[in-house]
């Protein structure tokens, strides 16, 4: 079944003193169609959920926001793959005295990753199609380092969707016709197919990315390939964007320009799952998928000229199968707050109350660029470490997963910002074992079991440049190519099953 939903922006003039758009200057424009498409895949009685939302600009430019899959329901007298996959009979009953001992623990690797959009901006490098090879070099290092690090649950930040941004071949494309046929600017979808194109081209053939060494400077050699389309891609990992900003221009109505967050859940195909040709090589990894989303908007003040974008909590909840029947449940969330310190102030609040309300999964993960340093209070009031603590504050009883796995770790080391000479901890993995899950026969809770910092080196061809001149940044013409501005953040978690 197909739902069209036609989307609409309230564009006007904002009165500052009496915080209202200004009525007689209100007026409604549709900026594009956006489509929700679920489809019931039945196999062997097995039957599965593929839902994808699908968005169009005034260029009827399709853009795919989200493509989620997992089981529905199954019938009775038949044994869900899913739950039969593994080596643990999920169909034996288990008395609650042995319950424990009968599960077996779950790992899971969860990575959080501000991949700083489009860059290198169009004010740095005019020429488009030099703009273009460097941001696609720089998008496939950053590929390289996901695929190294084998994340289960990636989130992402200052995720970028522009359809002015596309490479020369595809603009070419849209030229020649009345309608746009090819990809929209959307940056997942560049970092899939380049996700896709790496682990492709290292099946076929052994030069995979590796990490090497050259004059002491770490970096990373790459194989390329590029004969594979989209469609090969977004079948291997589940994936949610959900824009927070929109750069409107009243003067350029085509043009589309979206910022946001996004979550990426690394997923066996449907046909893996459902008797393909294809098999799971990977029997031991749990599946996951994204079985729900949703978004809260946080709160901005327009007064406050520091709090100048909208921001936005992208929640996922992941269900993890294959261990047993009674799957644990995750609530994975994440957010890019303000650079305001009262506009963090306000949105930490607003998530704490999301996560205390919200939240009915097992464990919450809570990742992202919080713009703040581990001694400012959005970070002390996530993790309770406040010493001005108010009767009002809700406890919201995170930990840091990067300080918890190490008792030798101090909240000011593991720098991840910017890449070129990191001195700030900005971006965080938090975790807590949910207080208030719904009751159920079994209750899982996570414990850190690592974490470490990812995405240091800088590609091959650019490792040369590293400390070549003082002041080198990463907005100059020389400057090394790193994943991005920031480096990943890294979390080895262990599910078990709560015995209290």
């Amino acid at each position: 079944m197909t739902h069209t939903i036609p989307m609409e922006v309230v564009i006007g003039l904002y009165d500052q003193y009496r915080r209202e758009f200004v009525k007689y200057d209100t007026h409604k424009l549709k900026l594009g169609r956006q489509y929700l498409i679920k489809l019931e895949l039945e196999h062997n009685e097995s039957i599965q959920m593929l839902k994808m939302v699908v968005t169009t600009d005034l260029y009827n430019t399709p853009t795919v926001s989200e493509h989620t899959w997992g089981p529905l329901k199954r019938r009775t007298g038949y044994e869900d793959p899913v739950e039969a996959y593994t080596d643990t009979d999920a169909s034996k009953d288990i008395s609650e005295d042995t319950i424990e001992d009968t599960i077996e623990d779950i790992k899971l690797r969860v990575m959080t990753y501000n991949i700083w959009h489009n860059n290198p901006p169009s004010w740095l490098v005019h020429d488009k199609n030099k703009r273009w090879e460097w941001y696609s070099s720089r998008l496939r290092h950053l590929a390289e380092v996901i695929l190294k690090e084998d994340p289960d649950i990636i989130t992402l930040q200052e995720v970028r969707l522009d359809n002015t941004f596309v490479s020369s071949k595809d603009a070419a494309a849209n030229s020649s016709s009345h309608r746009y046929t090819v990809p929209s600017g959307s940056q997942m979808h560049h970092l899939l197919l380049a996700l896709d194109q790496l682990q492709s081209g290292s099946e076929a053939d052994s030069s995979e990315a590796v990490v090497c060494e050259m004059d002491g400077v770490e970096c990373v050699q790459r194989s390329e390939r590029t004969d594979l389309s989209v469609k090969d891609v977004v079948n291997k990992y589940q994936f949610v964007f959900q824009p927070a900003m929109s750069m409107y221009d009243r003067s350029r109505m085509g043009q589309r320009i979206e910022e946001g967050v996004a979550l990426m859940v690394k997923s066996p195909t449907l046909l893996q799952k459902m008797g393909g040709k294809n098999s799971i090589d990977e029997s031991q990894r749990p599946w996951l998928t994204i079985k729900s989303s949703k978004t809260l908007f946080l709160p901005r003040d327009y007064d406050d000229k520091s709090d100048d974008h909208h921001r936005a909590l992208l929640h996922g909840q992941i269900e993890v199968h294959g261990a047993h029947k009674h799957h644990p449940t995750i609530d994975v969330m994440t957010t890019h707050l303000s650079l305001s310190e009262m506009g963090r102030r306000r949105s930490v609040h607003a998530i704490g109350n999301h996560s205390q309300f919200d939240c009915s999964g097992d464990v919450q993960v809570l990742t992202g660029d919080f713009n703040a340093e581990a001694d400012e209070y959005s970070y002390e009031f996530l993790t309770d470490t406040r010493k001005d603590v108010e009767e009002s504050d809700i406890s919201c009883g995170y930990v840091d997963a990067w300080v918890n796995s190490s008792a030798e770790r101090h909240t000011s080391e593991g720098f991840t910002y910017p890449s070129c000479q990191p001195e700030k901890r900005i971006d965080f993995i938090l975790v807590r074992n949910s207080t208030t899950a719904a009751d159920r026969s079994v209750k899982w809770k996570a414990v850190v079991e690592s974490s470490h910092i990812a995405g240091q080196a800088t590609t091959l061809d650019t490792a040369h440049r590293v400390g070549s001149r003082e002041g080198l940044g990463m907005l100059d013409m020389d400057s090394p190519i790193w994943a991005s501005d920031h480096y990943a953040v890294v979390a080895d978690l262990r599910l078990t099953v709560d015995s209290q």
